[in-house]
Parts: C-alpha cells; structure tokens; sequence
C-alpha cells in the first residue's frame, strides 16, 4: 500500500505462483485501486471532549431556548475540568454552535468512554448544574438529565433522590397527572395509570415527529414520577 496527501491511497494485488522447484515465483497477475481518503487530522481536545459537549448542549438546547448563563456555565465547567487554554476557545465556541444531535445513550456512552472518571452521579450534577443555571429546570431539560444519567449506570430509585439532592424536582402534582381528585382509590390510580401509559408510551408512537415523540417521552417521565410519589405515600 501506499499514501500520499495528494495521491490519496493505493491498493496493490498481485498474484504469484511459486515453484516448489526453483527458489523463484511466476507474476500471473497484478491490479491497484486508488482511495482518495482525508489526510489524518491532528488531535483535538475539544473534539475529544465533543461527546460531553453533546450532552451539555442537549440540556440547554431542550427547552428552544439558549440564554448566555448556560453557555458560560459549559464553558466554565469544560475549561476548569480539562484545563483549556484561551487557543481552544474560538474551537470550543464553533463546536457549541455546531454540536452533534445524537441519540443521548451514544453520546453517554462515548461521554464516559472518553472520561472514565465520571460517574453517573458527576453527569447528573454537571447537566444540572447547566439546566438550573438560569433560573429553572424546564421539563424538557429534565427529559434530557434523565434519560442521561440512567444511561449513565443510574437507577430509576436513586435518580428521583439524586434529582432532589441536587436542587430540582421534576415530580408534578400526581392528581393532576392522572387527571384524578384527592381522595381517588388504589384501583382508580392503577386504571389511570394504565390509561396514560397506554397514551403515551413511547412505542405507540414510533411512526410520528420527533417533536411528539419527544413530548410522549416528556409525558412517560411526568406519570412515572407521579407514580413514584403515590408509592411513596403508601397510596398504591
């Protein structure tokens, strides 16, 4: 094989026939193909942490609305933790501007991979720590943690601690939720229950926008919580 910048990459074949009775091989043939390819590209820290990036932009991105207090916090956090230099930050900058919408359990996944460190308890606090940065945890926003951390190692029992211990909630009033008075019974809180996941499982809607997907995923996340909260009070 050979490579060039400019050639690009040749592939040569030949096909031989050796004798078994002179120390000496017959060429029968021979082919090359050429591959343009890119030239290697040099090592980036900033596309190294791109993943994590995804991840924080993800939040802010979830509720359509990018305030300034979010971005400074993604680039306080990325430039304290891994150390970046003001020559990263006009990268950086157009890395925010261009990140990646990928599935959250790939970005997760590449996340911790490229920072083995980080647990899903550290993931937890960084995006909330962006989410509530201005002032609020929208319930998109909470959509994206969520999804996040379980993808994280974290589960469903510890997150709903987790999400409290670090300064949001995202449990609804579960009466409302379930679209039942105070006072309903245990069999009426199991048929609501059955009804709205019914509604609004993610499965059903497979064939829809992504903007209702995303809205059904919001709506599983609000009746799983209120969920948690009946259990909790020993109500089913």
């Amino acid at each position: 094989m050979e490579y060039g910048l400019n050639r690009g990459l040749v592939m040569r074949l030949t096909l031989l026939r050796r004798s078994d009775r002179h120390d000496s091989a017959q060429v029968l043939g021979s082919s090359s193909t050429r591959v343009q390819v890119p030239p290697p590209l040099s090592w980036s820290m900033v596309r190294y942490l791109r993943p994590l990036l995804d991840l924080c932009m993800a939040v802010v991105n979830a509720d359509h609305k990018v305030t300034r207090s979010e971005v400074r916090k993604v680039k306080e956090y990325l430039t304290e933790a891994f150390e970046l230099r003001p020559a990263h930050m006009g990268e950086l900058r157009e890395a925010m501007k261009a990140t990646d919408r990928q599935e959250v359990h790939a970005a997760v996944s590449a996340a911790l991979y490229r920072v083995p460190g980080m647990t899903a308890e550290d993931l937890l606090h960084l995006l909330a720590d962006v989410s509530r940065c201005d002032g609020e945890v929208h319930p998109a926003e909470a959509e994206v943690i969520h999804e996040a951390t379980l993808a994280a190692g974290m589960a469903e029992r510890a997150w709903s601690a987790s999400a409290k211990r670090h300064g949001f909630d995202t449990i609804a009033d579960p009466y409302a939720v379930l679209e039942l008075l105070p006072g309903a019974t245990e069999k009426e809180f199991k048929a609501a229950y059955r009804r709205k996941a019914a509604q609004y499982h993610p499965d059903r809607l497979n064939d829809l926008g992504t903007e209702l997907q995303q809205l059904a995923n919001r709506k599983m996340l609000e009746l799983n919580a209120a969920w948690d909260v009946l259990r909790e009070q020993g109500l089913v």
